[in-house]
């Protein structure tokens, strides 16, 4: 059916008077029903709008995650004074070398900085480790000493004041704390050296020079002269 539009100027409206009115009825509530009007362009509108609200939020996301990448910083041009615990000395030469390293890998000063304390932890972890072996070690010479079948026994005591004897008179103040620092003073062969050498400078033995042989049980070595027997030459 041809509408209004296409009648030929002058050409009478011959339209049946009922479709006429109903046609304009429907011409009425199509502009009265503006939900119809929206509901006509439907699902064209809905999906420009959620294409846009996509994108945005694509966006977001993307902002979102490159702040999780830069959360602790860029890399650094130079890596700032790393933080040390108290008692460590800070080596510029190392800390320049790891700084070129972390730069390589793209850490940042926080990163870096991690990387660090975990490194002092583990070294840290190891020193404890050594000390606790080597008191370890220690306790064992000691228990050594105690049963030896030379100077242990009943008279340890007795032997050990002779070795420290020794030890004081021919050794030195840093010798005597490297001895108890170290753990080497409990062992079995540095008491027995001590031992004999705490023996010569008691009254009742006397070597003849290096033949073991006795000259005068009466009469003490004196320090210059157990140096003599045992270094061949004077006290220094």
């Amino acid at each position: 059916m041809l509408d209004d539009d296409n009648r030929t100027p002058g050409q009478e409206d011959n339209t049946d008077p009922g479709v006429k009115e109903q046609l304009q009825d429907d011409a009425v509530v199509k502009t009265q029903d503006p939900k119809a009007a929206d509901d006509g362009q439907g699902a064209e509108g809905h999906d420009g709008k959620d294409a846009e609200k996509s994108q945005e939020d694509g966006k977001t996301e993307d902002k979102a995650k490159a702040g999780d990448d830069n959360a602790d910083g860029k890399v650094p041009e130079a890596y700032e004074k790393f933080s040390l615990p108290e008692g460590y000395e800070y080596d510029e030469k190392l800390a320049g070398e790891f700084g070129g390293v972390a730069k390589e890998l793209g850490l940042s000063q926080d990163k870096a900085q991690k990387l660090v304390d975990y490194y002092i932890q583990l070294t840290q972890k190891a020193i404890q480790v050594h000390n606790e072996r080597s008191a370890q070690i220690s306790e064992e010479w000691k228990t050594s000493a105690e049963t030896d079948k030379e100077f242990g026994g009943a008279k340890f005591g007795e032997n050990i004041a002779l070795a420290k004897k020794a030890l004081d008179s021919f050794g030195t103040p840093e010798l005597t704390k490297h001895l108890n620092e170290s753990g080497l003073g409990n062992h079995p062969e540095i008491i027995r050296f001590c031992w004999k050498v705490g023996k010569l400078l008691a009254d009742d033995h006397q070597p003849d020079d290096l033949s073991g042989r006795m000259k005068d049980p009466n009469k003490k070595l004196t320090e210059e002269e157990v140096a003599k027997l045992l270094f061949g030459g004077q006290k220094k």
